[in-house]
Parts: structure tokens; C-alpha cells; sequence
């Protein structure tokens, strides 16, 4: 399982640019490990959101020898999500749940936020995928008329923020977001807050590539017993295996009433 995520970065060189001009992004890359370890696979820095940029950064994990993971993490860049669907097209892709509620909330009145939210957890945390999928069904039935914008916002992209449901119990909080990503990135904004800009872009992939693997040594482990790595091994074949079957064809009279 990978953890995807992208945020700008501070990686102005000396004079080669005006202060004024936008910092660079960045993409970090964290696998979680058989052994249940979490490692740091890959950091580069990109242009803003380019689907190219995040193409070349998922290659290049190809070309190290990584094979497709079971589920991929990411947030909502459509640059991003593009890139895994093309690069990984038989893993399961999962939507940070953290950055999906933030951006479904702030679609909500104040008042109403708490029950939304609440709402939200029953299902993103749902047992399973057909409870979850029940649930959405009831927060859209409540919420489409009083919060249309809330609603469009929720069912966007719906089926991979419930992909975590597919994977073991124990691993859900672990996949659901890239908390572990964002926290690193805090702490590199903190670091380089007092740095007007550097010289060079390695001096920032040094500073930013050592908070990293402070942050891979303070993370937990993610249990995985031989339980876990069996029901692991039967979901990516039954995920490669409905990536291999031919798409639905439209039906002659579904032609006729769309023609």
C-alpha cells in the first residue's frame, strides 16, 4: 500500500527567480511494507499539480523495481489521480478522507457541520462497503435539496473514498489519509519558515528528506500477521481480476433513448 501526496514547497534558488514567483511543489511517496514498517520510497520535486510531473514521479518508482500496490492513497489532484489510474490500473485508488470531509464541510452552514460530519464518519468508517454504500445512499436522500452543493461534493469520486472498506479491518485507519504525509510537511514549513530561500535545490531536498525519515522512525507499525497478508494477496487478485474483465456495453435500447 502507497501513500501519495503533493504540496509547495519552499525550493527557490538564489537568484535564478524573482522572490514573488510561486514555489515548487513537492511529491512524497510512503509504502507500507509486508512487515507492516513504513518507509519513505520516493521524494522529487514537481510543477504545480501537472499531471506530467506526477506521470514522470509514479514512473520512476516503476523503473526502481516497485511493483503495483494493492491501494494507492492520494488526495483529490486530478493530475495525480489520473496518473495512478494510468500508471497503477489494476491497484485500488483511496481518496484522503481527511482533505474529502474538509472540502464537503466547507459547502455546509456552520451550524449544520457537526451533524454533516457526523454523518460523514458513519460513512467513510462504515464495517464494510455495502454498509457504507447503504449509508451514502440515506446522506444523500437527507442533504439533496437542503445542501445540493454538499451532496455533488460527496458523490464525487465516492467509490474510492470507500475503497479502504475492501481492505483488512486493522489497516482502514492506516489508508484512509495521508495524516502521515501531512504531518511531515508541518514540520518542514517549520523548518524552513526562517529560510527566505536556498541556494540550491538540493539543500531543500536534504532538509525535507531528513524530516521524512524522522517522521518513518516515530510512525507505528501496521500489524500484519499471516491473517493480514493472506486477505492482502486474495483482494489484489480479485481487484486484478475485475480490471481484466471487459467493460459493460450499453444495451441497444440505452442507444436508442440517449441517441
Amino acid at each position: 500500500m502507497v501513500d501519495i501526496s503533493r504540496k509547495p514547497g519552499r525550493a527557490r534558488r538564489h537568484n535564478s527567480r524573482r522572490h514573488s514567483d510561486p514555489p515548487e511543489y513537492r511529491n512524497d511517496s510512503w509504502g507500507i511494507l509486508e512487515d507492516g514498517r513504513r518507509l519513505l520510497i520516493h521524494l522529487e520535486l514537481g510543477n504545480r499539480e501537472s499531471y506530467e510531473s506526477c506521470l514522470g514521479f509514479l514512473r520512476s518508482l516503476i523503473s526502481r523495481g516497485l511493483r503495483a500496490p494493492v491501494l494507492v492513497t492520494s488526495d483529490g489532484a486530478p493530475g495525480m489521480i489520473r496518473a495512478i489510474e494510468e500508471v497503477f490500473p489494476t491497484a485500488l485508488r483511496q481518496r484522503c478522507l481527511f482533505h474529502k470531509k474538509q472540502n464537503v464541510l466547507a459547502k455546509v452552514p456552520d451550524a449544520e457541520r457537526a451533524e454533516v460530519g457526523s454523518f460523514l464518519n458513519a460513512v467513510y468508517w462504515a464495517p464494510t462497503p455495502e454498509m457504507a454504500q447503504t449509508l451514502a445512499n440515506e446522506f444523500v436522500t437527507k442533504y439533496e435539496r437542503a445542501q445540493p452543493s454538499a451532496v455533488r461534493c460527496f458523490l464525487d469520486d465516492l467509490a474510492a473514498c470507500l475503497a479502504h472498506l475492501r481492505c483488512p479491518e486493522i489497516h482502514r485507519k492506516a489508508i484512509r489519509t495521508t495524516n502521515v504525509i501531512e504531518r511531515s510537511f508541518e514540520e518542514s514549513r517549520r523548518r524552513t519558515k526562517v529560510i527566505p530561500r536556498f541556494f540550491e535545490e538540493r539543500s531543500c531536498i536534504k532538509l525535507v528528506y531528513a524530516e521524512l525519515l524522522r517522521a518513518g522512525q516515530r510512525s507505528k507499525r501496521v500489524r500484519m500477521s499471516e491473517i493480514e497478508l493472506k486477505q492482502l494477496s486474495m483482494l489484489r487478485r480479485q481487484v486484478e481480476d475485475e480490471r481484466r474483465r471487459p467493460a459493460h456495453t450499453t444495451s441497444p435500447r440505452a442507444k436508442k433513448k440517449t441517441a
